[in-house]
C-alpha cells in the first residue's frame, strides 16, 4: 500500500509553532525533534519512529542540534507528520452523556424538567 502522507522538513536550529488545540497526533518520521507545550512542566525530545498526541495550540516543534558537518547540513535535520487524532470512545460517550443532560435538564415546552421539579418545592 503506498504512504502517501507528506511530511514536514526542519532545519538546524529551526522551530514551528502547532495549533493542535482539536487534536493532532505527531509522528517523527526521522531524526530528534525537541516539543514545549504551553502550561507543561517539561520538555520532550522525541527520535525517530517517536508518536506523541498533542491537544493544545502554541506547541513549539524544533530541531535540537546543529549539524556536525557540511553534508549534514545539506539534509533536514528532522522530518515530522501531523494527523488528527483518532477520536476515542471515551470522549464520543461523554459528549453523548453530556448531550443527554442537558437536554433533559432544558426540556422541551410542556415537559416536566428538573427545573420545574425544583420549582414546586
Amino acid at each position: 500500500m503506498p504512504n502517501n502522507r507528506t511530511s514536514t522538513a526542519l532545519w538546524p536550529q529551526q522551530t514551528r509553532v502547532i495549533h493542535a488545540e482539536k487534536g493532532m497526533r505527531l509522528h517523527v518520521v526521522s531524526g530528534r525533534l525537541w516539543v514545549t507545550q504551553p502550561h507543561a512542566l517539561q520538555d520532550v525530545m522525541l527520535c525517530a519512529g517517536s508518536v506523541m498526541d498533542l491537544t493544545q495550540d502554541w506547541t513549539v516543534v524544533g530541531t535540537d542540534a546543529e549539524p556536525r558537518d557540511t553534508q549534514q547540513a545539506a539534509t533536514a535535520a528532522a522530518q515530522y507528520r501531523l494527523e488528527p487524532t483518532p477520536r476515542s470512545a471515551w470522549s464520543d460517550w461523554r459528549k453523548g452523556l453530556v448531550h443527554r443532560f442537558w437536554t433533559f435538564s432544558r426540556g422541551k415546552p410542556g415537559q416536566v424538567t428538573t427545573a420545574s421539579l425544583g420549582a414546586n418545592t
